[in-house]
């Protein structure tokens, strides 16, 4: 018995074709083979009530193996909306999507099963012409309100055996006509190493070499192809077919730098490098490719790896002008240092995991929080004018603290540098700020919202 879902069934499945490698055993593609099948449907239900065509429904039918039933559905929706673009037609869910918008339609699994290719297939059919005959039918005028659907068809794929002998077939014809180029290729370059955007005699072999290795294409579960395959060093994934490029790479900029710090911006090793860094790509579970990087002065994070360098520019800095209070915008010897040392301060670059060094910036006078250096520098101002008049009520008329005017200005109209900070809004208390000079009902009314803050 058919099971309405909430939530797509999970799988063990996959869509990567390493997992197809286990213990050199490959899957073979048989009829009992499980897959997913996924009965869904697109309700257009997010427009005027009054629309003739509200409400109506459009079902649909999903059978893949190698992924979840999540990941079909996801697939499937996707070139509902890729076709309704650029196959438009002038009837049925396309023209409707069309017309309406993706977001005008509820998009929504219905029921799924997993089970034998052949019965999924058998389930899918029979469930799909019975809930388009009960929603009444295929369309008949998409210009009337009727007891119908946005189906073109009564739904159904047919016969599930001569279906699955007919995706057998075309698979081997696939097959042979890319087979023929990759030993045209194999012959010429004496690898199957393709480039992803590599031509072949017009076709774009580098294209379906991707798809092969994803598992999506003509190879999957036939261990005949994939043995021929492997006979002429097939590389199941792609980094592992890129390496040998790679490092080819590496060891270039190495014999023209001495190392390899290698920056990110670099134009063809930067986003690599910056993947190994992050995510491992290439190095992960390979110690024998970490220690020949390491041996030519590999820098895993890139921050140790500049240290060195930023050092002495912060230092030769602080030789030249005495303080290291550097504007984010400044540029010296060439090097943005305003934002590396932007950076040091708000995401602690260069620092973390290293107090040394920040003990280091601290002998310089180095401020890690500016907004608390500014302040410090205002209460100094403060307390000269609190000094001279007992309050620091200061007004327009004082010329001498014309900025520290507009300091004040800013705390009454936003609470700018006092907001949310209690320790702040007494000690501005207590040295006898009004925030509004004018009007005693109001001043209270400020400081009550004032203190509101640090709730």
């Amino acid at each position: 018995m058919e099971e309405q879902q909430t939530s797509i069934e999970s799988s063990s499945n996959s869509n990567n074709f390493n997992d197809f490698l286990t213990n050199g055993q490959v899957a073979f593609a048989t009829n009992n083979e499980r897959i997913h099948g996924v009965i869904y449907e697109w309700r257009l239900d997010q427009i005027d009530h009054s629309h003739h065509l509200y409400d109506i429904t459009y079902v649909g039918q999903v059978c893949k193996s190698l992924m979840t039933a999540d990941k079909a559905f996801e697939i499937r929706t996707r070139k509902h909306i890729t076709d309704s673009k650029n196959n438009p037609k002038e009837t049925g869910l396309h023209a409707a999507i069309s017309m309406f918008g993706v977001d005008a339609f509820s998009v929504n699994v219905l029921f799924t099963k997993h089970a034998s290719k052949t019965e999924t297939m058998e389930w899918a059919n029979r469930l799909e012409i019975k809930l388009i005959s009960e929603r009444g039918g295929i369309l008949q005028d998409m210009d009337k309100r009727l007891c119908q659907t946005l189906n073109l068809t009564k739904g159904g794929q047919g016969d599930a055996r001569v279906v699955w002998q007919s995706i057998q077939a075309r698979s081997a014809a696939k097959w042979h006509k890319w087979k023929g180029l990759l030993e045209q290729f194999y012959e010429r370059e004496k690898h199957l190493n393709v480039g992803k955007l590599h031509i072949e005699n017009g076709k774009r072999l580098g294209f379906i070499v991707a798809h092969m290795r994803r598992g999506t294409h003509s190879v999957h579960r036939h261990q005949d192809r994939l043995n021929w395959l492997m006979q002429r060093g097939w590389k199941t994934s792609i980094p592992e077919s890129r390496w040998d490029s790679v490092q080819q790479q590496l060891l270039k900029y190495f014999e023209d730098h001495g190392d390899l710090d290698i920056p990110t911006r670099h134009e063809y090793l930067g986003h690599i490098v910056s993947g190994m860094r992050s995510k491992g790509t290439y190095i992960k579970n390979n110690p024998e490719r970490l220690q020949w990087l390491l041996e030519h002065g590999w820098v895993k994070n890139k921050f140790d790896g500049r240290w060195k360098d930023v050092k002495l520019l912060i230092e030769s800095h602080y030789q030249e002008f005495g303080h290291l209070d550097i504007k984010q915008n400044c540029i010296y010897r060439g090097e943005h240092l305003g934002q590396i040392v932007s950076d040091i301060r708000n995401k602690h670059a260069f620092l973390k995991k290293h107090p040394e060094r920040l003990e280091w910036l601290q002998t310089m006078g180095w401020i890690d929080n500016k907004a608390e250096k500014r302040w410090k520098d205002l209460v100094l101002e403060f307390e000269i004018f609190y000094a001279k008049n007992g309050h620091i009520n200061v007004s327009s008329k004082d010329i001498e603290f014309k900025k520290l005017f507009k300091v004040v200005s800013h705390m009454r109209h936003s609470f700018q540098h006092i907001k949310g900070n209690k320790e702040r809004i007494q000690w501005v208390y207590n040295k006898g700020l009004l925030l509004d000079s004018k009007n005693s009902l109001k001043n209270k009314a400020k400081w009550k919202l004032l203190y509101g803050t640090l709730d």
